[in-house]
């Protein structure tokens, strides 16, 4: 059977296991990394399918990791799902999905059900 691999970074590690049994629970296998610049270098040996980022980082800082990614070999291959912060303007997040291929901003509030609909395309 061919599995495919998810990457869930950031967030304490209670978030990251409900968000990781939500990906096990639709058959990926799971991989937990505590930060975003610890995924880069996972990147570097293995390149998933997905990408959930569960913690909350400027646009700024997402631009510049996704540009990392991007970068890589294969990192071109990932979605990258995201959680809005709660603090982000509206114009933020758009600016956020516009500058970058493959990153989608989930809602905060509807984060794990949001999350649900992407895993039915992998």
């Amino acid at each position: 059977m061919d599995y495919k691999l998810c990457f869930v970074a950031g967030g304490g590690a209670e978030t990251r296991e409900r968000t990781s049994r939500i990906i096990r629970d639709n058959n990926l296998l799971c991989i937990e990394i505590d930060t975003i610049d610890q995924v880069i270098d996972a990147c570097k040996t293995i390149i998933p399918e997905m990408i959930v980022l569960d913690d909350e980082h400027s646009c700024v800082e997402i631009n510049q990791w996704v540009g990392k990614l991007r970068s890589l070999p294969r990192g071109n291959g990932p979605t990258v799902l995201l959680r809005e912060p709660p603090s982000h303007l509206r114009g933020e997040k758009e600016h956020a999905g516009r500058s970058v291929d493959r990153l989608h901003v989930l809602h905060n509030t509807h984060f794990h059900e949001e999350l649900r609909f992407f895993l039915q395309d992998i």
